[in-house]
């Protein structure tokens, strides 16, 4: 019996079969070629070439990524930068508008102080004409002037005190007025 292998089998005296010997078939051993002689498929050109290519649009794709989102932090930041500047304005323009008015304050509350003070004389000027009245018409024409003139006192001192008030809010608003507008100009995107 020939095959790809021979197998010889040694028959013993008793006509058994011992062990087949088989010879094992000899294959050449495969060369080494370099590279660049190695004979490629036209598929492969077509493979390798898309490989690059893919590589390529996947380099391409990343540098466009990462500089949208360098522009972004860019963006970011110099978004950040006006919002900082703005909200230090603000809190310039709130510190100026407290000075304004802590020291409006203090004239409206000196004048208030005169006001009562000034009360205060008329009350003891009306007390001491009181007491030297001898008839009651004099009483009656006393206290008749005593009110028109504490009325028109009142009336002058409310008028002055809410015309400073106002004078006061409005020097008190200018800073936050500004640091707003200087905050709405810092938002602006530049272009």
């Amino acid at each position: 019996m020939t095959s790809d292998t021979d197998v010889n089998s040694e028959v013993a005296a008793e006509g058994t079969v011992v062990a087949p010997v088989v010879a094992a078939k000899k294959t050449p051993a495969t060369p080494v070629v370099p590279a660049e002689r190695v004979k490629r498929k036209p598929g492969a050109k077509v493979k390798a070439e898309a490989g690059e290519a893919l590589a390529s649009a996947h380099h391409e794709a990343t540098d466009a990524f990462r500089s949208v989102a360098e522009q972004s932090l860019d963006q970011v930041r110099s978004a950040f930068a006006r919002s900082h500047e703005a909200s230090l304005s603000f809190a310039r323009g709130f510190e100026a508008s407290g000075h304004v008015v802590q020291s409006g304050l203090k004239e409206i509350q000196t004048r208030v102080a005169d006001a009562l003070e000034a009360e205060a004389h008329a009350a003891f000027g009306y007390f001491r004409a009181m007491t030297q009245v001898k008839t009651l018409s004099e009483i009656i024409d006393l206290q008749a002037s005593q009110l028109r003139k504490q009325f028109e006192r009142n009336f002058d001192e409310a008028r002055d005190l809410s015309s400073l008030a106002t004078a006061v809010a409005t020097k008190a608003s200018e800073p936050v007025r500004k640091a707003f507008s200087h905050a709405l100009e810092a938002q602006r995107p530049s272009h």
